[in-house]
């Protein structure tokens, strides 16, 4: 199984990728190029291992290292993003926020590929923009420290 390994660097000192690069990520193989930063090699691996969740039930190694993924996404941030002269806590760990948005996409790939309503088919997808947008919010106050606004489901 593929590894995040952080000797990778991020495009520049305290940068994190938008919305737009972690859901290219989830569609990259393993010989995209352009998935650099670290943060996104993470969310590379979280995407695969949902799409490995959807076809094994029994998946305990799988959970077991999308947590170690989600912790070497929060301690990646912790120590190359510096703090913004005036921080805020983000309301959802970024390790976490990552995971959530992997296994929103895949799913919504899954509804996708199969018979489901339009509904259902909306939800899916309207649930992956919803976590796209916590993630740019998260974003933002992890680097600019910037509070997001409330949102409503």
């Amino acid at each position: 199984m593929e590894q995040c390994v952080s000797h990778y660097p991020a495009t520049r000192s305290g940068s994190l990728p938008d919305c737009y690069a972690v859901l290219a990520a989830f569609r990259a193989d393993d010989s995209d190029r352009q998935v650099v930063h670290y943060v996104l090699r993470c969310a590379r691996v979280l995407a695969r291992l949902h799409r490995i969740r959807l076809v094994r039930a029994e998946s305990d190694r799988v959970d077991e290292r999308r947590t170690e993924l989600v912790d070497a996404v929060d301690h990646w941030i912790r120590t190359h993003v510096p703090a913004p002269p005036r921080a805020c806590a983000p309301d959802i760990r970024p390790g976490v926020a990552v995971d959530q948005l992997a296994a929103a996409y895949v799913h919504a790939e899954s509804v996708l590929n199969a018979e489901h309503t339009r509904d259902e088919l909306h939800h899916a997808w309207s649930r992956v923009g919803y976590l796209a947008a916590q993630w740019s919010d998260l974003v933002t106050a992890v680097v600019q420290g910037q509070p997001a606004p409330p949102r409503t489901v």
